[in-house]
Formats: structure tokens, C-alpha cells, sequence
């Protein structure tokens, strides 16, 4: 899970180790919330400065976003 450059910029995104994403860490353990997208419910996932919005229960993650400061 290594995102590229965003559009504009000299070097790439920041890296997000897998292992931090899945079951050990923000998914089974950071903070969740709901939210409704178009008839499909998504959790939003929060741990530290990661969140991961998933939907299906958790099954299928839509995204991963790196971020500083509150939810």
C-alpha cells in the first residue's frame, strides 16, 4: 500500500505498511464511525494520524487516508 505522487508534486505519498492497516491495528482496534455513501454504508476507521474507510463490514477497504490533527 504505497500511494504515488499526488498531482503536482516532486516526490511520492507517504507509505502506509499494510500490517498497520489490517487486523492488528486500526481496523480491530482504532476508533469507528458510520457513514452513508450513495446507499452504502461505510465505517471509518481512526487510529493516530490513519484512517481506513471500509465497507461490507469490514470486508472490502475503499480507502486509506493519512492525516494530521482531529477526526
Amino acid at each position: 500500500m504505497q500511494p504515488g505522487a499526488p498531482a503536482g508534486a516532486k516526490s511520492s505519498g507517504r507509505s502506509i505498511a499494510s500490517s498497520f492497516v489490517d487486523d492488528d491495528d486500526v481496523i480491530q482496534n482504532g476508533s469507528t464511525g458510520t457513514r452513508m455513501v450513495d446507499g452504502v454504508e461505510r465505517t471509518i476507521h481512526t487510529s493516530g494520524s490513519v484512517q481506513v474507510v471500509t465497507e461490507q463490514s469490514g470486508q472490502v477497504v475503499i480507502t486509506i487516508n493519512p492525516f494530521s490533527g482531529g477526526k
